[in-house]
């Protein structure tokens, strides 16, 4: 327990984590045949004997339309408490469609038309992470984020997608970003032709952008240094040299 940064249920899930590649939320530690809550204390009764628990690991349950509602009207509404719980269900973070049935599938399979519909709509659907971005709650994005949901998964217009990212740089929650990109997100996405530099600049998100730098996004063509510069002049001094080739 000296790893743990409190000796409690939930540190010891996220410890486990890392080892067992699940996230907490599809964790159980039992003791005696009991399942142990996130907030109950590992203090040993004996400290010359050591505490014996037992790990499960479990599977996403069935997602119908319902539970993928519910999860998304709990974050529109900003309620941590009721996401944590939806997550601990546990339900899947990137499953943002309601899963087929085999009487479904056979269903689909057999109408070219509704298929196609089908998965046009699927992709045009907001992923959770998305929609957290949108709200700007951090608390939320953090869950999901620690639940593993894709933080690189695009949704929306197919000439036009979007990604949590792109949506935290565009709408300025500082917070965010810096969730993204300890988590890995992608950076050199493109929104309508421009970087995510640019995008935050000239919506007047000088700290996202200094963000992007500080995490080693640069200007790629001396036209969106000129940009950046003009929108944030004080992240010149973060910037490299120039070295574009001339036109």
């Amino acid at each position: 327990m000296q790893d743990l940064s409190e000796p409690v249920v939930k540190s010891l899930k996220q410890y486990l984590a890392s080892i067992c590649g699940a996230s907490r939320f599809r964790q159980r530690l039992l003791r005696h045949g009991s399942i142990l809550e996130d907030g109950e204390r590992l203090e040993e009764h004996d400290s010359a004997e050591a505490v014996e628990l037992q790990h499960v690991v479990l599977p996403f349950c069935r997602t119908s339309l319902e539970d993928v509602w519910e999860l998304m009207n709990a974050i529109h509404r900003r309620d941590v408490f009721r996401v944590e719980q939806i997550l601990q269900r546990p339900q899947d973070p990137n499953q943002n469609e309601p899963e087929r049935s085999d009487h479904d599938t056979e269903n689909i399979l057999e109408d070219e038309d509704l298929e196609c519909h089908y998965e046009e709509h699927a992709f045009e659907l907001p992923t959770f992470l998305g929609a957290a971005c949108r709200t700007g709650d951090s608390d939320i994005v953090r869950l999901l984020i620690e639940a593993r949901s894709n933080v690189d998964r695009s949704f929306g217009n197919e000439d036009a997608p979007q990604t949590p990212l792109g949506i935290a740089c565009t709408l300025g929650h500082t917070e965010i970003v810096c969730l993204l990109l300890e988590a890995s997100a992608f950076t050199a996405l493109r929104i309508d032709g421009q970087s995510l530099l640019v995008v935050a600049a000239e919506h007047g998100h000088c700290q996202v952008a200094r963000l992007l730098v500080k995490a080693g996004v640069l200007p790629r063509e001396l036209l969106e240094r000129m940009a950046l510069v003009r929108h944030c002049p004080f992240l010149e001094q973060l910037l490299p040299s120039p070295s574009y080739p001339k036109p």
